[in-house]
Order: structure tokens, then sequence, then C-alpha cells
């Protein structure tokens, strides 16, 4: 029988019809088996707001296969628990893993290598200072090594507080010593001394490599106009670490100091990678700085001997402590 002309196209367009739906049903499911194999893969699922921001935008308008490969590319690598990182190789010179290291991020206390390292260019280790009004700068809530108004301290026990206690109190008291030391005529106030000193801390910045940092405050405190990058932090801590007194204050555990006019204090390491008794303790771990504040996050970085060859690894925006350690020992277990 001959099927007349009209109703040959309309079944022909019907057949285009039924073809073109199912091969986007067909792109569609192979789009979500791929999602759902990539998300059993993933010890961790996070939405994180980046990728929220990515998948809103999609336009409304968009076909089912647009959007869901959107969305599988959001999730082609699992989310990981830090927002920058890096893992870096010193005796190579060689990069094992990195992200986001180039992106702008509060500097928090590993801002605290940059005061040590400033301090130590103009001021010799032995060099004693006296806690003094300062101390009335340092914001409520912060990290302290609990030293006192009128203690007298070298720069060196000094130093340990800064880094082994993460100490916003003696990150005051060496700013402002160290800048009346270096302007002794000129009877700076806490305030003039705080700024000199950073100053000099921006300046060293520069010097040293840090190419995109810049410093209001020599604790790390959050502040508008103060942020850093992660390479610029494994720049900084490059630099920190080849200096003795820095290297060997880190790599303590646990020390008594001792005041000049009477009385001590014991400071202990809290990174947790160094404490034998912790679940995240490492034998390879020398040491680091943590950064924490509430625009910064939870920060670390970590120093590593392993095969007679010296590893940075930083990773910052973790969501807290435990966090940040996990994440510093999983980077750390992929270096071959």
């Amino acid at each position: 029988m001959k099927i007349p002309k009209r109703l040959s196209a309309i079944l022909l367009a019907a057949v285009i019809i039924m073809l073109t739906s199912c091969q986007t049903k067909r792109t569609y499911s192979n789009d979500i088996t791929t999602l759902s194999d990539q998300a059993s893969s993933t010890t961790v699922v996070d939405i994180t707001k980046e990728t929220a921001v990515q998948d809103a935008t999609v336009p409304a308008t968009a076909d089912l296969t647009a959007v869901s490969a959107t969305a599988a590319a959001t999730t082609k690598t699992p989310a990981d628990p830090y927002k920058t990182a890096l893992t870096y190789c010193v005796d190579t010179d060689r990069f094992s893993q990195q992200k986001n290291i180039d992106k702008r991020i509060y500097p928090a206390s590993m801002t605290k290598f940059l005061t040590a390292c400033t301090a130590l260019k103009y001021v010799k280790p032995d060099a004693k200072f006296t806690v003094g009004s300062e101390q009335d700068m340092v914001q409520p809530e912060s990290s302290l090594c609990l030293i006192q108004k009128g203690n007298v301290l070298t720069l060196y026990d000094l130093l340990t507080g800064l880094l082994l206690m993460s100490g916003n109190d003696a990150a005051y008291t060496i700013a402002v010593g160290t800048a009346r030391q270096l302007r002794p005529n000129d009877k700076l106030s806490d305030k003039q001394a705080i700024a000199y000193f950073c100053e000099l801390m921006n300046q060293t910045a520069k010097e040293i490599g840090m190419t995109d940092s810049r410093f209001e405050t020599p604790d790390g405190w959050d502040s508008k106009n103060q942020y850093t990058t992660t390479a610029d932090l494994l720049t900084l801590t490059k630099y920190a670490i080849k200096n003795p007194n820095i290297k060997k204050i880190i790599s303590i555990k646990e020390t008594k100091v001792t005041f000049a006019a009477g009385g001590s204090i014991t400071w202990k390491n809290h990174i947790k990678l160094i404490d034998p008794k912790s679940p995240y303790y490492c034998k390879d771990f020398v040491g680091g700085k943590t950064g924490t504040t509430d625009s910064a996050g939870y920060c670390l970085i970590s120093v590593f001997e392993k095969n007679s060859k010296e590893y940075i690894i930083i990773v910052t925006g973790c969501k807290d402590d435990n966090s940040r350690c996990a994440a510093t020992l999983d980077l750390y277990g992929r270096i071959k």
C-alpha cells in the first residue's frame, strides 16, 4: 500500500523526535552514573560554597545534558578539607601538590614567622626586652604565652613564646621592643612603634621575595588590608627555617623559661603532629606554625624530613584543628 506523502513526512518526524529523546535520556543517564561512581570513591562528601556558586550559575533554560555536565565538572575532584594547599620539596625545588596557592588569604598567626625574621634581622637573640603597656593593644581572646607587664625576657625567649605558644602578647612586646631599640631617641608611643615595626615587616617580606603580601599587625590578627598567599607563605617559611634560632624553636616539644627578675613559665608546643601521645603524631615532623582566625580558618605550616630531604606542607582554611592535622598528614602520605 502506498503511503501518502503527507503521512510519510509525519511518521518520519515522529521517528526523529523519538530518537532524539532516547539520545538525550541516554546522555543524562550516563552523566548520573559517572557522578554516582565518583561519589562512591569520595571518602568525605562536602558541598562547598564554591560548588554551590558554580551550580547556581547554570541558566534556567539549560537542557539536562548541560546541567549534568556542569555538575560532573564540580565533582570531578573530591572536595578538599582546605581552601589552599601545597607540598614542596626544599632540596629539589619542586611541588608535588598545589591548590590555589596564588589566591589571597588572611595570614593569621602564620604572620609570626615574619615577625620573628624581622626582629632577628635587627636585634640579637640575647637582647633583653621588658613587657610593658603594649600588652593593652593585644586583642581579647588572643592566643597567649601569658607573659606579664614588668617581665624581662631575652628576644630568644620571647620568640619561643611567639612560635611555640603563638603568643600574641609576645608579638606585641617583640614589635615594640625592636622598634624602640632601632629608634631610641624618638620616644615612640606603643602605636607608633607597632606601625614602624610593621613597616619593617613589609620591607623584609619584599626583600625575601614575597610578592603579594601586606601586613598591618605583628600577630596576624584579621585586618581588612592584611593579606598574603600560600605561595608567599612558602617563600617566608623557606627563609625562616634557614635561621637556626627559628628552626630550633619550632622543633621544641616543651620548655621552661625563667624570667630575669625571678619566676618561670613552662611552654608546650601545641601542634599535634609533634606530640607522641596524639593520634596525629608523625616522627618525621620537624616543626611548624599554626594560624587560626575567623577569616583565615584553621591553617598550618609544617616542615618534615623524609629520606634525607626537607619538605614544606601548607594547608589553609580548614574547619578545625583536627582537620588541618589530618589534611597535612594526608598530603605528607602522598610524598613518594
